[in-house]
C-alpha cells in the first residue's frame, strides 16, 4: 500500500473511471481529452483517498 508519506503533497484529481493525477498535470493540459466529471481531493484528505483507492495503488514515482 502506498503510504501518505510517499505521496507528493499536492491536490489530486480523481475521475469517475478511477483515474487520478496531480492537479498541476491537469492545469498543464495533460488530460484535456478526459471528461470534466471529476472530484478534487486534497492531499491531506487521507480518508477520501482511501475510499477512492488512490492510496491503495502502487507508487510509480
Amino acid at each position: 500500500m502506498n503510504s501518505p508519506e510517499n505521496r507528493t503533497r499536492r491536490t489530486l484529481f480523481f475521475g469517475r473511471t478511477g483515474t487520478w493525477a496531480l492537479i498541476e498535470d491537469i492545469r498543464r493540459g495533460g488530460y484535456t481529452w478526459k471528461s470534466d466529471d471529476y472530484e478534487i481531493i486534497r492531499y491531506d484528505d487521507i480518508q477520501r483517498q482511501l475510499e477512492t483507492g488512490i492510496l491503495d495503488e502502487p507508487d510509480d514515482g
